[in-house]
């Protein structure tokens, strides 16, 4: 058994459980679980244990990519088992996040340095179990609920985007909704909605070609106008201005 691991899960369904504990921490993509009868999805924020002998199926969507930290029973501390006592699904930060990517790097680059895959396994064992010990909770369904609402959100931006059709989504009354998202991310729908509609928009003006036309069209904006009036109010730059800035720093990477 490896004890750490990077991997992409097929897109059919698989049913199995194992004698080892594991979590399943993402790196990239989305993957659907049932444990034991709890059903969740991996997204870049939510990850999963799964305790030994818990019977699991999982399905993966396009373009996922999973860490699987796998490890015995017998090798676990006292304090480190209470982490696999139940199948549990839990959020991670941004810190987190970042070790996480790290940690996918290390193994991408040296995929057989053992004593590296188990300074890292042990690592990011650690990291997870200090939180579990500041009161690190399970996610509740209502926030597993938003988490999918905000990746539908990412993925849909071209869209109309309105707090009536997310809630009917969620199953949550309007209220209810409402007051979960801002629960969730600090923002209201509206707020977080524009947030990544600027965000996807600046990334394409620094990351692609693509006409600041098309891009008001693709991030949502409906139009090149709306887009220029909400980048210079929100960043305090036009699209124009951010495009000339990143192509302007390009220039100074190639001839530096």
């Amino acid at each position: 058994m490896k004890r750490l691991a990077v991997t992409t899960l097929p897109n059919t369904e698989t049913q199995h459980s194992h004698e080892h504990h594991q979590l399943v921490i993402p790196v990239a993509g989305l993957a659907d679980f049932t444990i034991e009868g709890q059903k969740g999805r991996i997204t870049h924020s939510v990850g999963c244990v799964i305790p030994s002998r818990a019977e699991h199926s999982f399905a993966g969507k396009s373009g996922n990519e999973l860490i699987l930290l796998n490890v015995d029973d017998e090798d676990l501390n006292p304090e480190t088992r209470t982490m696999f006592a139940c199948p549990a699904w839990f959020r991670i930060d941004r810190s987190l996040m970042e070790l996480i990517l790290q940690v996918s790097h290390e193994l991408a680059r040296f995929p057989e340095d053992e004593l590296l895959s188990q300074a890292l396994c042990d690592g990011l064992l650690q990291s997870l179990r200090l939180r579990f010990a500041q009161s690190w909770q399970p996610v509740a369904s209502a926030t597993l609920a938003m988490d999918q609402i905000c990746e539908y959100i990412a993925s849909h931006l071209d869209k109309p985007l309105r707090v009536p059709e997310l809630a009917a989504m969620a199953g949550m009354a309007e209220s209810r909704f409402y007051s979960a998202f801002r629960g969730f991310t600090h923002q209201t729908p509206h707020q977080y909605i524009l947030e990544q509609r600027l965000a996807s928009a600046s990334h394409l003006l620094e990351a692609t070609n693509t006409s600041l036309a098309d891009i008001a069209e693709i991030t949502g904006f409906n139009n090149q106008s709306l887009m220029t009036r909400a980048m210079r109010e929100k960043l305090g730059i036009t699209p124009l201005q951010l495009r000339k800035q990143s192509l302007l720093a390009l220039e100074n990477e190639v001839f530096a």
